[in-house]
Order: C-alpha cells, then sequence, then structure tokens
C-alpha cells in the first residue's frame, strides 16, 4: 500500500487520466487530476502535493511549461530545497 501521499496528475487524455488516477487511488494515494497545465497550475497553487505526475505534451501549456511553472511557485514559497 502507498504511504498515503498526496499525488497531483496532469494529462489531457481523460482515460489515461482517469486508469492513472485510479491506479493510484487504489493503492493508498490520495489524488487530484486536471486535464491541462493551466489547470494543474491552479490546483498546485492551492495544495501541497508530494508528486506531480504530467504529460509533456499537451496542448497550451505543456508539460516543460508546467513544470517550470511550479518550480517557480515553490521557490517563491520556500517549498523546494
Amino acid at each position: 500500500m502507498g504511504t498515503g501521499g498526496k499525488i497531483l496528475v496532469v494529462d489531457d487524455n481523460n482515460d489515461l487520466r482517469i486508469v492513472v488516477s485510479t491506479m493510484l487511488s487504489r493503492l493508498g494515494y490520495e489524488v487530484s487530476s486536471a486535464d491541462s497545465g493551466e489547470n494543474g497550475l491552479g490546483i498546485f497553487l492551492k495544495n501541497k502535493f508530494d508528486i506531480v505526475l504530467s504529460d509533456y505534451e499537451m496542448p497550451g501549456m505543456d508539460g516543460v511549461a508546467f513544470a517550470c511553472s511550479i518550480k517557480k511557485s515553490s521557490l517563491e514559497h520556500g517549498s523546494l530545497s
């Protein structure tokens, strides 16, 4: 079983996002999900996550831009070492 950590899953592919989220939930993790980098960033900014899983290629804000945005936000708020 998982440690009960919080995971954010960001993917524009609805079926894949649901499968990954369901699998992680069944393993005992608290999972939030988003269908785009923009929506994922909004969720990330309002919550604390242990792990973020993101698709690389998404319309709008792609995975790299999303990762850079959450890193910048985390550094500004002292969340990353």
